[in-house]
């Protein structure tokens, strides 16, 4: 059998259903429109957050590299004698004449004394 036809509404009936429709229809778009505002407004605020976040590393990064690196403590030289402890007798000898050919150990004690030995050799033959 085929379903009973639905009865007919009466024209005041069909209004108000008709105003149900269009009220539920209005309260859907109002809160599909909310919900699309709340996205966007947290979208801006972690985009705002992203932005800050970078600029507080640049920040860091400019601050880091605007920082000299403190300098390295000078590495004390060796004196020519500390250098050539480890030599046994024989090889001390030429130890110390290869260290006072540095320019930097010229004022060393050791190679003065050299300078001033050679300086007698020469000069008493």
């Amino acid at each position: 059998p085929a379903p009973a036809p639905a009865p007919a509404l009466k024209p005041a009936e069909q209004q108000a259903a008709r105003e149900r429709a269009l009220k539920a229809r209005a309260e859907r778009e109002a809160r599909a429109k909310q919900l699309a505002e709340q996205r966007e407004q947290e979208a801006a605020r972690l985009r705002a957050q992203q932005e800050a976040e970078r600029k507080q590393a640049e920040q860091a990064a400019a601050k880091a590299a605007a920082a000299p690196a403190p300098a390295p403590a000078p590495v004390q030289r060796r004196t020519v004698a500390e250098a050539c402890a480890g030599t046994n007798l024989l090889l001390r000898g030429s130890c110390e004449q290869r260290e006072c050919a540095r320019p930097d150990a010229a004022s060393d004690p050791t190679c003065v004394r050299l300078r001033e030995r050679e300086q007698r050799r020469l000069f008493n033959q």
